[in-house]
Parts: structure tokens; C-alpha cells; sequence
């Protein structure tokens, strides 16, 4: 039995069909019969099933379709960009999760840890750092980010970084770094006070008061914290920080006052600054 040969307009076909490059698409089977049926009327081939076979075949591979290119191995990292952003030189981002770079300096985060890094740099850039609620300003330094949802909980390892509340707010509210000062952390309250930022405030303080028992700026800060605990509405954590006042300072200047502070809260059973329940 001679061996099988395609007829000649068949294998031109074939050899054209190899050489085309592979769209990155997907066809419907009707697309690819109809493509098969209509390669065949115009080669001048009869409606063998041979024929029909080898012509579907071919389209399939034409248009298979590419690679999830999203699609990572555990553990590694999932950054993209459009093909014409990089991060601008000073920044680094490592992260298990999904990150989009939108610009040089702008990244778009959703769930999952994220790291973030940038170097000493000339000029004011910073990098941003868009999540669903609102977003992150680092000039310099490095911060984690883990985010769940609409919640993000933020650890500034060290350098400069401040919170955005709302897209065109224009305020914005700086975040006191792990590694800060007494006088750093201080400072850094006083600036989120002055922003309106009560919940940030009393997070810098509530580190004050536990990290530096013994620095000269704790005094006040327990103060501090316990007003704005109790403009919150939290009467019992505002007289958790009153009583702590009045056990580390039993011959501080405003004793009366924090006395008839704590008196208006009321006295609760406290573990350091957390009522128990």
C-alpha cells in the first residue's frame, strides 16, 4: 500500500498555516468549522472526513489561547505593570500578592502582606500606596502592609510615611515609625491632633505610654490619651489611662484634675490601659 500523500494546494496550506504567528485569542467550534469548510472550498478540496479533521485541528492551533500570564507559583511575586511603567529606581516592592504598578511612583494593592522600600533620594517623591480604603505616602524608609478587605494594618518599620483618608482630601496624617523616639513619637501625636486624626493620635500614644513608661513625654501623653479616649464616647479605656496616670505620677501637678477626670469616667477594672471585661 502506497504511503498516504495530501494533495499538493492541501500542503501549501499547511506549510502557511505554520508559518503565521499565534493570535492571542480564543474561537468558538462553529468559528473553526466554518474557517475549515471555507479553507477547503477555496484549496478546491472535497468534503472528506480526513480533510475536515485535519482542517479543524489546524484552526485550533491557531487560536489557542496564551498562557495565564497572572498565574504565579506560590510564594512568588505577582507585580505588574503596564509594558511602559517601571518603579522609579529608589523603590522596591516584594510581595507574595497581587501589585499593579499604575506609575513610577504610584502602586495599587489588595489582599494579602505586601513590603514596600525606598531609598534616600533627592527631591520630594513618594512613593504611594493606593489600598481600598485609602492610601499610604513613604518618602523614605520601609513599611508592611497586610490588607483584608477594607482593613489595613500598617507596620512603618522606619522613615517617613503618612496616611491620605480621601482621594483629593489634601491633608495628610503622619504615621509615628516603629523604631521612633519618645520625642519622635511626641511629636508625631501632636501632628496627628492637629490633623483631626483622633484614632491615629491615641494608636501613637497608647505606644508612647507602653513602649517609654519612663520617658518624660509619657506623662503627657497619658493625659492626652485619656481626653481623647473620652471625647471617643470610650469612658472605661479613658479611665483605664487616668488610673495608670494616677499610679505612675501619685505627685503629679494635675493630680486633682485626672482625680475628678476619672471620677466623671468612672472607676473600671483595668489591665494596664485595657479595661477587662
Amino acid at each position: 500500500m502506497s504511503e498516504y500523500q495530501p494533495p499538493p494546494g492541501l500542503a501549501d496550506f499547511i506549510a502557511a498555516a505554520r508559518a503565521q504567528s499565534v493570535p492571542q485569542t480564543a474561537a468558538a467550534l462553529d468559528v473553526i468549522h466554518e474557517g475549515a469548510r471555507e479553507r477547503r472550498r477555496q484549496l478546491g478540496l472535497r468534503a472528506t472526513g480526513v480533510g475536515l479533521l485535519l482542517a479543524a485541528g489546524l484552526a485550533l492551533v491557531w487560536s489557542a489561547p496564551a498562557p495565564d500570564r497572572d498565574a504565579a507559583e506560590p510564594g512568588a511575586s505577582r507585580v505588574r505593570a503596564p509594558a511602559a511603567v517601571a518603579l522609579a529606581e529608589p523603590v522596591t516592592v516584594t510581595s507574595p500578592a497581587r501589585v499593579d504598578i499604575e506609575a513610577p511612583w504610584r502602586v495599587r494593592v489588595g489582599d494579602g502582606e505586601h513590603h514596600f522600600a525606598v531609598a534616600a533620594h533627592d527631591g520630594d517623591a513618594a512613593l504611594r500606596v493606593d489600598t481600598p480604603g485609602r492610601a499610604v505616602l513613604l518618602r523614605e524608609g520601609a513599611m508592611r502592609m497586610v490588607v483584608a478587605g477594607d482593613r489595613v494594618e500598617l507596620t512603618l518599620e522606619r522613615g517617613a510615611a503618612s496616611w491620605i483618608e480621601r482621594e483629593g482630601d489634601g491633608g495628610a496624617v503622619p504615621i509615628a515609625p516603629a523604631d521612633a523616639s519618645p520625642s519622635r513619637l511626641a511629636a508625631v501625636a501632636e501632628q496627628q491632633l492637629a490633623a483631626g486624626a483622633s484614632a491615629a493620635a491615641v494608636a501613637t500614644l497608647r505606644t508612647m505610654v507602653l513602649e517609654h513608661p519612663d520617658a518624660v513625654e509619657s506623662s503627657t501623653a497619658l493625659l492626652d490619651l485619656g481626653q481623647q479616649l473620652a471625647r471617643q464616647g470610650e469612658r472605661a479605656a479613658a479611665s483605664c489611662a487616668y488610673q495608670l496616670y494616677l499610679r505612675r505620677y501619685p505627685k503629679g501637678d494635675v493630680r486633682g484634675e485626672v482625680t475628678r477626670a476619672l471620677a466623671r469616667s468612672g472607676r473600671v477594672a483595668c489591665d494596664e490601659l485595657d479595661p477587662r471585661e
